[in-house]
């Protein structure tokens, strides 16, 4: 827990002043445990934005020299590889504006493409996410796999995006987004809504600010079922900073009160890791402070905790499962799925726990 709380600190310290001071009295006289820091940082993708940060207020005298060539080394690698993800992101956005469609970049590839990072090597993105309406998402997948882009996976039509696609020769993956959000919250985060208050950079559009943040959680709160269990990944805190920062501390709300919610409870686990006030609208409210406790707990290894929150992910996963049922009564995407399923050998042999391997035809 101590390493992670010093890990969320340094993520600030070019930004904050007191967690600059209180940082600069840790390195200078408490020995810190590297290993365990190197161990966090990579675990949570923001080793990267650590060189960064105390690159930027000279603290690297402090971090021993062989590690300071190593962050270094990694920073470097993962900035040319963000450079290649920039270019192979205008190279797409100018094909689809070729064929009269505007996609709208989202997460961690939208924030390169805006400018969000000081330094563009702090963020490890992943894939290329972007979104369109439903009248241009069958068209832009075919418009991409025309480019020699592929999937080896198959489709769910009620996904809520297309199966992940490569190009042998693009170092980023791309995932064409028709929703962000799985039902019945599929509308929070519609194209529709998206599109009204996206921002414009030299003919790219991402998302504003306030509908990042909501992507940046929303996701792994819903789709991930990662509510409960309260894992929170740094990279993902160092983007709700920096995206808080850009909109003044100003919370986006979605205007139902349970992921409402749930978002404010995820800010306050936030602020207790950056530990900077004033930092955003949070309120603080007994669901939050419940919230926030529990957290603190599962950091500390509570065994309590750990059990009570097995059985909540239970709960969520079960809740998932019959949503999907329900959705088959009205849905016939959703109603394909659930009968394939239902007729499928393999799905009952992995219920019962027993290896099986369909047979190729």
């Amino acid at each position: 827990m101590n390493t992670l709380l010093f890990v969320s600190k340094c993520l600030t310290v070019y930004f904050d002043k007191k967690n600059r001071k209180e940082i600069e009295v840790v390195l200078k006289t408490i020995e810190i445990d590297w290993d365990a820091v190197v161990k966090v940082s990579t675990s949570h993708y923001v080793f990267p934005a650590l060189y960064c940060n105390l690159k930027r207020v000279g603290f690297l005298n402090y971090v021993p020299d062989d590690l300071v060539v190593y962050m270094k080394y990694i920073t470097d690698l993962n900035r040319d590889r963000n450079k290649q993800i920039i270019q192979q992101a205008i190279e797409l956005n100018n094909l689809l504006l070729n064929h009269k469609i505007q996609p709208i970049f989202l997460k961690g590839t939208g924030n390169l493409l805006e400018g969000l990072y000081e330094d563009i090597a702090e963020r490890m993105v992943g894939d290329i996410d972007f979104i369109f309406s439903k009248e241009d998402y069958t068209k832009a997948i075919e418009i991409i796999e025309n480019e020699k882009y592929y999937s080896d996976k198959d489709l769910v039509k009620f996904q809520r995006h297309y199966p992940r696609l490569r190009n042998i020769n693009k170092i980023a993956a791309v995932e064409i987004h028709h929703k962000v959000l799985e039902n019945p919250y599929s509308t929070i985060l519609s194209f529709e809504k998206i599109n009204i208050d996206a921002e414009l950079f030299s003919n790219i559009k991402v998302a504003s600010s306030q509908h990042k943040l909501l992507n940046s959680v929303l996701p792994k709160q819903i789709n991930d079922n990662l509510y409960y269990s309260k894992k929170i990944s740094l990279r993902t805190v160092y983007d709700v900073f920096l995206l808080l920062r850009k909109s003044n501390g100003l919370l986006p709300k979605t205007n139902i009160k349970k992921v409402d919610e749930r978002f404010n409870n995820f800010i306050g686990c936030v602020n207790f890791l950056l530990k900077i006030k004033n930092l955003n609208s949070f309120k603080h409210t007994n669901k939050s402070k419940k919230y926030l406790n529990s957290y603190i707990a599962i950091l500390k290894k509570s065994k309590k905790e750990k059990f009570k929150i097995q059985i909540l992910n239970n709960y969520g996963s079960l809740k998932i499962k019959l949503n999907i049922l329900r959705f088959s009564f009205t849905s016939k995407d959703y109603r394909d799925f659930t009968v394939n399923r239902l007729t499928s050998v393999s799905f009952y042999m992995r219920m019962l726990g027993i290896k099986y391997k369909e047979k190729a035809i």
